[in-house]
């Protein structure tokens, strides 16, 4: 009777082991490489590299597009502007490590891939994509809620980023130092990046991820929180002659204010389901055979992706200032004329 490794029934499987503590592209090359048949390997594999870069190209174009828009002199200006640059250059420098991993780590298990590109990619600059997100809400909320102005000192959007930057950076270093290839317990010509944390480390780091995680979105519902208390009283009851007349308003304001409400609500929609996962799951200690818990952990992280894909139909598209500004560019002129002539 053929017996299972010791680490998968132990804690070295919860520490070491367990496939849930790989990140996106190491989860996608364990998932091939434990796939015995050599077709559906192939199959796998081109799935994997093709909606990594259909991904890819949807965001370098969105983010590029956003970018265009963030430049104009109106919004550059502001502060909300500013963040928005940010944010954009964060996902870009993300998604992109993403598809060099993916690429190259579906082919070559390389040590400075894993220690440095795995860290970079998801942990620093995506996370900080997320914080900057959440800065950019609470921005929006000081200038609707309590009049803050639109175009405030740009300094200490400046200041707040490079802070952050600073801090994420130190908050993730360890992961560098800890973060290694291990020979793989059921196939040992392959290896796994992963990490070899004590239990200390583990819980540091567990702590770090649900910080940069959770904190920002808890900013973005506060935010969504306070936009609709302000619809509510404000525009609403303002405008309301009759209690008949309040849901037709409430849903009319609802749309007018959509380019505040779709970002955060986007983002915890696309962020939170893979910490619940994960948080579930973790301690269940997921070995290889396990193929639908491990490509349901592949799954939330294309989810979490999503908000760093679209930036332009999230931040851009929905706002009429920010649009109109968009259509004084060349891409948005070019996309004016097609839009018009489709529309002849």
């Amino acid at each position: 009777m053929a017996k299972c490794p010791p680490c998968f029934t132990g804690l070295a499987c919860k520490t070491r082991y367990n496939f849930l503590a790989l990140a996106w592209a190491p989860s996608m090359s364990a998932d091939i490489i434990h796939t015995v048949d050599d077709s559906e390997k192939s199959k796998l594999s081109t799935v994997y590299v093709t909606v990594v870069t259909v991904i890819v190209i949807i965001s370098i174009i969105n983010n590029l597009m956003t970018l265009e828009t963030a430049f104009c002199r109106k919004i550059r200006i502001t502060p909300c502007g500013l963040y928005l640059i940010f944010n954009c250059i964060c996902c870009l420098i993300s998604i992109i490590l993403v598809e060099i991993l993916v690429v190259l780590m579906l082919f070559d298990h390389n040590l400075f891939f894993c220690k440095y590109l795995t860290v970079i990619a998801k942990p620093l600059f995506g996370h900080l994509s997320l914080w900057i997100s959440s800065f950019i809400a609470v921005e929006r909320v000081l200038i609707e809620c309590f009049n803050f102005s639109l175009f405030g000192t740009r300094n200490y959007s400046v200041i707040a980023t490079v802070l952050l930057f600073i801090l994420m950076s130190l908050s993730n270093i360890h992961k560098i130092y800890f973060r290694q290839l291990l020979t793989d317990p059921i196939i040992p010509t392959s290896t796994m990046c992963t990490f070899l944390y004590s239990n200390n480390w583990k819980t540091f780091d567990k702590i770090m991820n649900h910080l940069h995680l959770i904190v920002p979105c808890l900013i973005h519902l506060l935010s969504t929180s306070f936009v609709l208390q302000s619809i509510v009283r404000q525009k609403v009851y303002l405008a309301c002659a009759s209690s008949h007349q309040f849901w037709p308003t409430y849903r009319k304001q609802l749309f007018n204010h959509k380019d505040f409400l779709i970002p955060p609500i986007l983002i915890i929609l696309c962020t939170i389901p893979h910490v619940l996962y994960i948080d579930i799951k973790m301690n269940d200690c997921v070995q290889a055979r396990m193929k639908h818990f491990i490509r349901a952990h592949i799954a939330l992280e294309l989810l979490f992706y999503l908000p760093h894909t679209f930036t332009f139909f999230i931040y851009v598209y929905p706002a009429p200032v920010y649009r109109q500004e968009f259509y004084s560019t060349n891409i948005g002129r070019a996309w004016k004329y097609f839009t018009f002539q489709q529309e002849k």
